[in-house]
């Protein structure tokens, strides 16, 4: 159960790699889960938390995602991807992303003189890992593009899933006809459905956020205009929104050096916009 999982906390000698591994299973990782299990971890495991983890995050939720769909069922040349290049832990995992990898070839490569020393047998701690995370991966690949079981028990759902299912059902909408649209406006259910979600999230300082917004005094940090209307209550301008350049769930602090007030729509655009990589 996911929720179980995220109440792990870290004792001397336990290991970060099972909760971290597993929590898989229920779907893809948020940065805000992976804050937390980094957080709880051992100052080992945070060392590696750019070059390991942060990797492993990203390509075991591109499975999850369907990103690297497109070359499922291709035949993978296994000889020239152990030999043909250098091999690190990161082309490991890009391999791994793209679909199943067998044993046979895990071994090749662990044993192949082109590999970092990452993979070296005397490495016994690294390679229990990358086998745990091929065999994951695996896994991964063999089941639906997203995890249909990734709803927890109780009717309790993750977050996550609830905002990519609707976005994915969004796209598939906007592909439809009018005529399909009606059909099924016609007899959908007015009321939403209500459900239950998990998730985590930071408990900011206040006192950042009204010094940021003293600071601006109405104006946007960004595109130097005024706060955009004013509010239907009291008739006061509307408070600007407080951002951090470096978001907390990657690391950012939460101060007031590390924030900027802005405007609803530079905000938005600093979230999704194009140039956007968050």
């Amino acid at each position: 159960m996911r929720s179980d999982i995220l109440s792990w906390r870290h004792f001397k000698g336990g290991d970060v790699n099972k909760p971290f591994l597993t929590l898989f299973n229920f779907g893809p990782m948020s940065k805000d889960e992976f804050r937390f299990i980094m957080t709880n971890s051992s100052e080992n495991v945070r060392r590696h938390e750019l070059s390991h983890y942060q990797p492993i995050m990203h390509y075991l939720n591109a499975i999850h995602h369907s990103i690297p769909y497109r070359d499922r069922g291709k035949a993978f040349p296994e000889s020239d991807f152990i030999h043909g290049e250098r091999v690190n832990f990161e082309v490991f995992l890009d391999r791994l992303a793209k679909g199943p990898m067998s044993n046979q070839t895990f071994q090749e490569l662990i044993k192949s003189e082109n590999t970092t020393a990452n993979f070296f047998a005397h490495k016994q701690n690294v390679i229990p890992l990358a086998d745990s995370i091929r065999m994951l991966a695996n896994k991964l690949h063999e089941l639906p593009e997203y995890l249909q079981h990734e709803q927890d028990v109780e009717d309790i759902y993750s977050a996550d899933k609830v905002r990519f299912d609707l976005d994915k059902a969004i796209a598939e909408s906007m592909k439809d006809t009018l005529k399909n649209r009606k059909k099924r406006l016609e007899s959908s259910p007015k009321y939403p459905e209500k459900i239950q979600t998990v998730t985590t999230t930071f408990k900011r300082n206040p006192d950042v956020i009204v010094e940021v917004l003293l600071r601006a005094n109405g104006v946007c940090e960004r595109c130097k205009q005024q706060a955009p209307f004013l509010k239907r209550k009291g008739n006061t301008p509307y408070l600007l929104e407080v951002h951090h350049i470096i978001r907390l769930a990657d690391g950012g602090t939460d101060s007031i050096d590390n924030a900027q007030a802005l405007c609803p729509n530079c905000h938005r655009e600093l979230h999704f916009g194009s140039s956007s990589n968050v």
